[in-house]
């Protein structure tokens, strides 16, 4: 079993390393948009990010709410890099884990349900 979780971290850190450009661009975009429509909407550095993350992580709990048109629309775009930061992350770890499958389990002995 330790091997298994071995090989999925290991296939999993190797993934986002490579994805790592990717994942920093998203990252910095999010925050880029957050301080600027979170200082058009006048709040503190953390309501900033907490707005951000939430939105970015499509959470959205409403109870900061963008006012203006650029607000908006840099709510949208944080929503959308969150979205892709979080599908990146998971197509990583459903590699990771198909990889760490195939190494460690014998699928042959699985028996097909009836």
């Amino acid at each position: 079993m330790i091997d298994f979780t071995m090989t999925f971290l290991h296939v999993f850190a190797k993934g986002v390393y490579l994805c790592l450009p990717i994942l920093l661009f998203m990252l910095v975009m999010i925050f880029s948009l957050a301080v600027w429509s979170g200082r058009r909407m006048h709040l503190k550095w953390g309501d900033l990010l907490y707005w951000a993350f939430i939105t970015a992580l499509t959470v959205g709990y409403g109870d900061i709410t963008p006012r203006d048109r650029v607000a908006k629309t840099c709510a949208i775009l944080i929503g959308l890099f969150g979205i892709l930061f979080t599908g990146i992350l998971v197509a990583i770890a459903v590699s990771a884990t198909t990889i760490a499958i195939q190494q460690h389990v014998d699928l042959s002995a699985i028996k097909p349900l009836p």
